[in-house]
Parts: C-alpha cells; sequence; structure tokens
C-alpha cells in the first residue's frame, strides 16, 4: 500500500459498548483507504468523497479482530478518543491486506501492532532482548546489497552455525508496495525443505527491518562460479544440472512455480561430504507463485534473457503454466553452461524478446548428440511440444533416478489450494504410503495415506532421505579449486562472460526495460556469496566491534 493508493474495503467504528460485526449491517460502510503521513484517510465508495481519518499516531492496538462475528482477515485499530475512552475501527480490505498491514504498522506506535498480526501476515516474530541464545545472532559481514536492504552474514549464539540473514528496511518495501510479494515469499519458502532448495529457517521483525534468517552457501551463485572458475566438463555440467532439476521439480510437485530460473539464483558450494562435488540450491522465491491445479498464470514476470516465449505478451490476455515457462528457463540455464554463452542475445529488448519467439539458432558442433536433443527439447517455442520435467528427468543425457524416499520427514507445511490455509494446515499428520516420485513434476503418491490427502483436496510432499543415485560423483573428475586455476595460468579461466541482468518484474512493459546488460540483482540478492579469508566469526565471546547481537523468541 504505497502512499495515496487507494484500498477498497469494508469499515466499522464503533464504542467500547458497540454492536458486534453482525449486527451492525447498518453502522458498516465501504470506505477507501488512503494512507497519508500518519493518517489513514477515509473516502467514499467510489473512493472521491472524503469521509475523515484516523490518527495513527493514537492508535494503542492493531490487532486481529476480537469480534468473534467479523470475517476471516479483518483486523481493528483501538485508537485512543480521549484520555477515558477509545473507538474501536475495524478493517476489512477487499484486497492487498499485507500492502494494509504493512503500512499500518509502519506509521502507527511501533509498541502497538500485536506479534499475532505480524505471525498471520509475515510469518515472523519478535526480536526481542528477551529471547534464549537459541534465537540470537550475531550479525558480520555484509554479503551483498539490493534494493530494498542487505544479505548480511550472521552467527548463531548458540552453536556458532553461519547464515545468511536478509535485512529487509520496511519503509522502502511500503513505499514500493511490495508487502504482498514479500509475505507470499516467506510462506513459499516455508513450505520448501529439500536439499536443493534454499532453506528459511526463521523470520524476525524489529521497528525497522524484517530479518530472514536464510540458510548460507558459502561458494556464491552460478554466474559468478561460471565466470571466474576453469569451464566445466560435460559430466560435471550433468552432476549440476540434475540437482537443479531435482529441486525444481520438488518445488512443481508442491504446486509452486519459480517463474525467476537463472544462474544468479543457483547457489553453489564445494560438498565435502560428498568427494569435492558441487552441492546446489534454488535460491530466491520473490516471483514464485502457487499454482492450482488446472489453472493458468497472466502475470509477466521473469529475466528478459531467461523468459518464456508464451509469457512475452504485455496485453494481459497472456496464460501461460509456470512449470512449462520454468522448463524454458532450465534449458537456457544449460546452454549457458555447456556453451558458454547465452542463446539469445540482442541489443534491445525488443530484438531480444524476437530472438526468442523465433526458437534455438543452431548449437555449437562439439555438443554430445543427446546434449543437443536435451537443449532443443526444452528451448521449443510451443508449450505443449517442449518436454515436461519429467521427461527432462528421465532424458538419456541426464537420466535422473532417484532413491525411493522412507517418507521419513514431512515438508514444514502442507501445501492447500487456498494459502491462507497454510498455518492451519502446518500440523498436519503425516501421510503413511509408499513410492513417492520426487524427481517428477507431477508429485504423485500412493497408499492410504494418499487416498485420503486426495480426498481432502490436500498434496503432501516430502524430502530426501538421501540425494539421487545420479549425483554420486565417483565418476566426476575433482573440480579444480581458486588456487589451483590460479597457478595454472591465466589461461585457464575463461574471462568475464556475461553480467547479471535486470529483471522482468509483474507488469513491467518492454519499453520501460533498460538498454544496458548491466544492472543490480534482485532485492536483496540471494542468500550466498563467497566470505572473506579474513573474515572469521567467533566461536564464542562479544560479538565482533562492528557487529550486533539480533534476539528472536523462542
Amino acid at each position: 500500500m504505497a502512499a495515496r493508493t487507494p484500498i477498497p474495503g469494508q469499515f466499522l467504528s464503533k464504542n467500547e459498548d458497540g454492536k458486534p460485526w453482525d449486527q451492525s449491517s447498518a453502522e458498516i460502510k465501504r470506505r477507501h483507504f488512503v494512507l497519508d503521513g500518519h493518517k489513514l484517510k477515509l473516502f467514499g465508495r467510489r473512493g472521491k468523497t472524503y469521509k475523515g481519518h484516523i490518527n495513527l499516531l493514537a492508535v494503542e492496538a492493531l490487532r486481529p479482530s476480537t469480534d468473534a462475528t467479523a470475517p476471516p482477515g479483518a483486523f481493528e485499530l483501538q485508537v485512543r478518543a480521549s484520555s477515558s475512552r477509545s473507538r474501536t475501527c475495524i478493517l476489512l480490505p477487499d484486497h492487498s491486506v499485507d500492502d494494509v498491514f504493512m503500512a499500518l504498522g509502519n506509521a502507527v506506535p511501533s509498541d502497538a501492532t500485536s506479534d499475532a498480526l505480524w505471525r498471520i501476515h509475515m510469518g515472523s516474530r519478535p526480536a526481542a532482548a528477551a529471547a534464549g541464545p537459541a534465537h540470537e545472532y550475531r550479525m558480520g559481514k555484509t554479503l551483498g546489497t539490493g534494493t530494498f536492504g542487505k544479505v548480511k552474514l550472521a552467527q548463531r549464539v548458540a552453536d556458532g552455525e553461519l547464515f545468511a540473514v536478509k535485512c529487509l528496511n520496511r519503509a522502502r518495501i511500503v513505499l514500493a508496495s511490495q508487502s504482498g510479494r514479500l509475505a507470499k515469499e516467506i510462506r513459499l519458502l516455508k513450505l520448501l525443505n529439500h536439499p536443493n532448495v534454499i532453506r528459511l529457517h526463521e523470520v524476525l521483525h524489529t521497528n525497522a527491518e524484517i530479518l530472514m534468517v536464510m540458510e548460507y552457501v558459502p561458494g556464491g551463485d552460478l554466474l559468478d562460479v561460471l565466470n571466474t572458475q576453469p569451464r566445466f566438463a560435460e559430466k560435471e555440467v550433468r552432476h549440476i544440472f540434475g540437482q537443479v532439476v531435482c529441486g525444481v521439480a520438488f518445488c512443481h510437485s508442491l504446486g509452486v512455480a519459480h517463474r525467476d530460473l537463472k544462474p544468479e539464483n543457483i547457489l553453489i558450494k564445494r560438498s565435502a561430504d560428498d568427494g569435492g562435488g558441487h552441492q546446489i540450491k534454488v535460491a530466491d522465491f520473490g516471483l514464485s507463485t502457487l499454482m492450482p491445479a488446472g489453472e493458468f498464470l497472466k502475470t509477466a514476470c521473469g529475466s528478459p534473457h531467461y523468459v518464456a516465449p508464451e509469457i512475452l505478451n504485455f496485453d494481459g490476455e497472456a496464460k501461460y503454466d509456470g512449470r512449462e515457462a520454468d522448463v524454458w528457463s532450465l534449458g537456457v540455464i544449460l546452454h549457458v553452461m555447456l556453451c558458454y554463452k547465452l542463446p539469445f542475445e540482442a541489443e534491445s529488448t525488443q530484438l531480444l524478446y524476437a530472438r526468442i519467439r523465433a526458437g534455438l539458432p543452431a548449437l555449437p558442433p562439439s555438443l554430445t548428440p543427446s546434449a543437443a536433443s536435451l537443449l532443443h527439447g526444452m528451448l521449443e517455442v510451443a508449450p505443449e511440444r517442449r518436454l515436461s520435467l519429467t521427461q527432462v528427468a528421465s532424458h538419456e543425457w541426464l537420466r535422473l533416478q532417484s532413491e525411493t524416499p522412507r517418507l521419513s520427514q514431512l515438508v514444514d507445511a502442507v501445501v492447500a489450494h487456498d494459502p491462507g490455509a497454510l498455518e492451519a494446515l502446518a500440523a498436519a499428520s503425516a501421510v503413511s504410503g509408499t513410492a513417492f516420485d520426487a524427481a517428477a513434476a507431477g508429485g504423485g503418491g500412493g497408499g492410504a495415506g494418499a487416498a485420503a490427502a486426495a480426498d481432502s483436496g490436500v498434496r503432501r510432499a516430502f524430502t530426501f532421505d538421501v540425494l539421487p543415485r545420479a549425483f554420486s560423483t565417483s565418476d566426476i573428475s575433482p573440480a579444480v579449486s581458486r588456487k589451483d586455476s590460479r597457478e595454472a595460468g591465466a589461461a585457464a579461466a575463461p574471462s568475464r562472460l556475461w553480467e547479471p541482468r535486470e529483471r522482468l518484474d509483474a507488469d513491467t512493459p518492454p519499453a520501460s526495460l533498460p538498454s544496458s546488460p548491466l544492472a543490480t540483482r534482485g532485492a536483496a540478492g540471494p542468500a550466498g556469496g563467497t566470505v572473506p579469508e579474513e573474515f572469521a566469526l567467533p566461536a564464542s565471546g562479544p560479538p565482533p566491534a562492528n557487529g550486533v547481537v539480533v534476539h528472536g523468541l523462542g
């Protein structure tokens, strides 16, 4: 809810002894809510006639509605009218509820917003000094910066484990009307628990910031590795790409379409437990969405060089399957890893989109026939003829064979068609069943437990107990370290191939995109980065001189 952006909804103002919602039909009014500084201005049914305002500095409490008869999602402001009296104002916005909440939470006194509202809308808890060490973090170096804040390295006080903390400025998020998108990203990340997907551990908030405590990936992103490391052999590309496919297939099994897959959003680290191979994490779910079965998406979003051709329609009439669009983006990533260049490049966005619609150009003759076949299948312009993710996983070049999960760990939340029901469904009991094809995009299931899930309209998914067999590094030559590559000479490492590209945010027409290929990364960047050698957080003791301790409630 940006300043002076009207949001329609229902409004009821009553005294302390006023009638409940279900008995106040005559007093419930249609209003347009406009935040202007520390005033919540109220306009009439059509948004033109000024009806008064609420002084947000006089708000004593912002909380979920205490009126049991009020509709779900309503929240109330307890406003001080005089030294002895107060009024209760119940708001029920028609849409953009998360944006309205964040805007009001930024404007009312800092101690007025209830923790219950923060849990409902942002899935967070307060960063309070009374917390125990299990939720305390020492803040260290800055790993990256973005539009809404910074990513900092942090150390958990209890055990010394390192995390990447996204420190997002609340005021900037409100001004950009991105509260709803942030809330959706948090909800989706809480669903995902998989070895190849970045993990969100918890979310904290302070008076000025929202802190997302993410899994820390020390190796940086795939784009940096491609630009600085020796060229990958085809076996190493297969090893890395297989993990990416597995992580994205897991997301698809939950009904989650990523919609912004690109090398910058794939984090990579050397795994000491896997013979020196690479472990992959899919990150940055800022443009992701839940896709109910049988429905299509309309919002144009993604990154220009990786966006699928069916999305390139800005008249609001294009409909597409986000999972099919993800397969196209994965095809571009595979082309980049095998050929070390983007398949579609141009000096302007209009020409770039024309080349994307024209389809894949000629491939280098050095590619093996099976790799070329996979690229042609994934970069098929017509989505109905494009390979599905299940077909990609079983393609002769990849042959992704997964271990059958033992169904021992239920994902942190259960996916329902209604995102608002996630909190209630998160405590659902584990399903007792047999086989679950976690590499398949559809995410099937078996047994009585799966049948019960289908009857209830709820889809469940499970984590891997072990990584797929295809990820074994026994047949992969050891990767060359940075030190070894420097000793081998400058010719061993390729020159910098390309730079991060601008992200195409929702509803952005092509004319407004920057013409320069250089651009910043997404908001606050991915939760990864390379830690300078001279920086090492102490395992115990007081925080560093330039650090702070962030506390979170248990």
